[in-house]
C-alpha cells in the first residue's frame, strides 16, 4: 500500500480502484492542487474517513462537472470536495492534444455512458474526435 502513496503517476492516472469500494464517505475532485495533495489512505488511517481522490492536472471545472456526474452513479458520498482553482485560470493557449491527455487520463477508467459522451462532445465541439475520446483502444494500441 505504500508505494500506492509515494508514487505519483499511480496516484494520478490510474483510477480504476475508485470501483473496488461499495461507497466512500468524501469523493474530492479538481486539479493537481488536490489531486497531489489529498491522500485517501492517510485520511483514512488519521480519521476512519473512506475517501477516493479524482483530481488530476489541469482539471478543468466543465470536466470536474462530468466526473462528478459520473461518480455519483456509482457511490452516494457524505460529502464531494470540489477544487475550483480552474475557475482563476485561462487557457487561451491551451492545446487540444493536452485537454485530450486530461481527457484520457480519468474517464479511460470509467465504462460508456451518456454522460461521458456528453463531456466528449463538449470538449472536441464541432472539430470532431469524440470516437477517440470514447473508444480510447486506438490511442493505446496500434
Amino acid at each position: 500500500m505504500h508505494s500506492r502513496v509515494v508514487d505519483p503517476q499511480d496516484i494520478n492516472s490510474d483510477k480504476s480502484t475508485f470501483f473496488d469500494r461499495k461507497n466512500y464517505d468524501v469523493l474530492f475532485f479538481g486539479t493537481s492542487h488536490v489531486g497531489r495533495t489529498i491522500i485517501p489512505p492517510q485520511l483514512y488511517r488519521d480519521y476512519g474517513i473512506t475517501s477516493y481522490n479524482l483530481g488530476t492536472n489541469g482539471q478543468e471545472l466543465y470536466l470536474t462537472y462530468y466526473i462528478l456526474r459520473d461518480a455519483v452513479r456509482y457511490h452516494k458520498p457524505r460529502l464531494a470536495v470540489l477544487d475550483v482553482y480552474s475557475c482563476r485560470l485561462d487557457y487561451p493557449d491551451r492545446e487540444e492534444e493536452i485537454e485530450r491527455a486530461e481527457f484520457h487520463n480519468i474517464f479511460d477508467n470509467f465504462p460508456l455512458s451518456r454522460n461521458k459522451a456528453r463531456a466528449a462532445n463538449v470538449l472536441c465541439g464541432s472539430s470532431g474526435g469524440q470516437s477517440e475520446l470514447l473508444f480510447p483502444y486506438s490511442v493505446y494500441h496500434n
